[in-house]
């Protein structure tokens, strides 16, 4: 059940949101800041705020203490953040471009520049989904897997049957 607090709150949010927006548009009319440039950073901005969202539900799913959850959502985030630095370090190495790719913040800096790379918006979307996948209770996850098992087998099975 929704709450009127709920409702007044995702107002609100929506209505900052739209004010940042109009705000950047406004500025960019006069002067040579490109509308497109704006837009996709917030895009870009978007995807990684639900990326962190989703960082959060997965540290809090593991306690049930706001305060280590906190703790442990800004060290998982820090840790990809960090990544990219390690990428720098190991140069051209193999495992140097893996370090970039899982970083975080290298998927970011083509929305800053105006540019929608579909590897990025790949990268975001896989990340978020992995960590509300990884919130789900382990009894869920399991079924899930016995799920999956089953209907293979099953399809296996009716393969196998029809075969002449």
């Amino acid at each position: 059940m929704v709450t009127i607090a709920q409702i007044q709150t995702h107002r609100r949010a929506l209505g900052c949101l739209t004010v940042m927006v109009v705000c950047a548009l406004v500025a960019a009319i006069p002067s040579s800041l490109r509308a497109q440039a704006v837009l996709t950073g917030y895009v870009g901005l978007l995807l990684m705020g639900s990326a962190f969202l989703a960082v959060g539900l997965f540290a809090s799913s593991l306690t049930e203490n706001q305060i280590v959850a906190a703790v442990t959502t800004f060290g998982i985030l820090l840790m990809f953040w960090v990544l990219g630095w390690g990428a720098d370090a190991a140069g051209g190495a193999w495992w140097g471009k893996l370090l970039q790719h899982l970083s975080i913040t290298e998927h970011f800096e083509s929305f800053g520049k105006g540019v929608f790379e579909t590897k990025d918006i790949i990268y975001y979307v896989n990340f978020t989904i992995l960590a509300l996948f990884l919130t789900l209770p382990y009894g869920k996850f399991v079924h899930g897997l016995y799920r999956v098992a089953a209907l293979v087998t099953h399809s296996a099975e009716r393969i196998t049957s029809r075969a002449p």
